[in-house]
């Protein structure tokens, strides 16, 4: 008997798992006729390797790990299934786990036993090869499921998702729930109007009234309003308030709603107001060094210099930006400070002594002197 080892002939990048796979010849598997006399006969001649699993063969915590038997195949050929649909010897493996009854349960027991020890990349792939076998709505939705949880680890399982939800719609027609999960897929990456569209979808196939999912339809039109007044509060400042603020009670804790909220009422002109959303938003987060610039900002814009500059200042040491500087020379120079005007046109000169707003500033500084 001899063997060879797998690993990148898998095709993807879970190779730590995969590599962990020996393949025998069938011809020195006589052993294999104890176990299914039937099995044997059918595949006796054919030139057909078998994967034994490793990690079970070297598994101190199991009695019968040095005994050449049929769970150490069996693992080992949904492995392969799960993990490279052109596999080779795939057909043969598909038969053979088929014409065992109780091949399910044993798969079923088996993953029930990686997902107690949380190793969900070989659930995955178990999954992935029940799916392409017996292409039921159980296990595509255990897969996707299982994706759900893997998706922010990696950017294949992210991928897979992708792919296992766009299969599922387009094959499975009476898995109507793939639309929630699609919903729940899209909400995750903020695209929020085509996770409403898919929640409807699957809002459609209910029989009766669910009102969690009703509840979390409520959420997707409350990001979706999030979403939609952050665009327009330069654009469309009072739109952007209609949306914004009755969002309040539902994103109580976030500080960069209230940011957004300031600026729109600054972009109205109304300075006090922003200021005060300015003022809940530290509340929440004092290390948002764009909420500190728009206190600046409006108190510019009330014409209160001594306060503004403290602020620009206080973002200068932090971002070290050339308009943030050009704010604090304009502020030095309304409130006639001329040894602080002049030492920060110094330093402007030196971060960017071609920026436009710069060369303005000293044009205007230099015919009102």
């Amino acid at each position: 008997m001899y063997g060879v080892r797998i690993g990148e002939v898998m095709g993807y990048n879970i190779n730590d798992r995969l590599s962990k796979l020996l393949f025998i010849e069938l011809k020195d598997l006589t052993v294999l006729e104890k176990i299914n006399s039937d099995l044997y006969k059918n595949l006796q001649g054919k030139d057909v390797l078998f994967p034994l699993d490793l990690k079970m063969i070297i598994d101190k915590n199991n009695p019968k790990r040095s005994e050449l038997t049929m769970d150490k195949l069996f693992v080992g050929m949904l492995l392969c299934i799960g993990g490279n649909e052109n596999f080779i010897y795939n057909s043969y493996y598909e038969d053979i786990i088929l014409s065992f009854e109780s091949s399910q349960d044993f798969y079923k027991g088996y993953i029930y036993s990686l997902i107690q020890k949380d190793d969900l990349s070989e659930t995955y792939i178990m999954l992935k090869g029940l799916s392409k076998i017996y292409y039921n709505n159980e296990y595509k939705e255990k897969l996707i499921t299982v994706l759900f949880s893997l998706k922010d680890k990696n950017d294949f399982f992210n991928n897979e998702l992708k792919l296992e939800i766009d299969d599922a719609i387009k094959n499975y027609r009476t898995f109507h729930k793939v639309y929630l999960y699609k919903s729940m897929m899209e909400r995750d990456e903020g695209n929020y109007i085509l996770a409403l569209e898919s929640v409807d979808k699957y809002i459609s196939t209910l029989k009766e009234e669910d009102k969690e999912i009703e509840k979390y339809r409520e959420q997707l039109i409350s990001y979706r309003d999030y979403e939609d007044g952050k665009e327009k509060i330069y654009s469309s400042p009072k739109e952007a308030l209609e949306k914004l603020i009755p969002l309040i009670d539902l994103f109580k804790d976030d500080a960069l709603l209230y940011y957004y909220i300031a600026i729109a009422h600054r972009k109205l002109g109304l300075y006090n107001q922003a200021l005060y959303y300015l003022e809940l938003s530290r509340n929440y987060d004092t290390d948002i060094v764009e909420v500190v610039n728009e206190i600046g900002l409006n108190y510019a814009s009330l014409n209160i210099y001594d306060k503004a500059v403290k602020y620009f200042e206080t973002v200068f040491k932090v971002t070290n930006a050339i308009e943030v500087c050009t704010n604090i020379i304009m502020c030095y120079f309304k409130l006639g400070e001329k040894e602080q005007l002049d030492r920060y046109i110094n330093i402007a000169r030196n971060i960017n002594k071609d920026d436009e707003i710069l060369l303005e500033l000293e044009e205007f500084i230099l015919k009102a002197r």
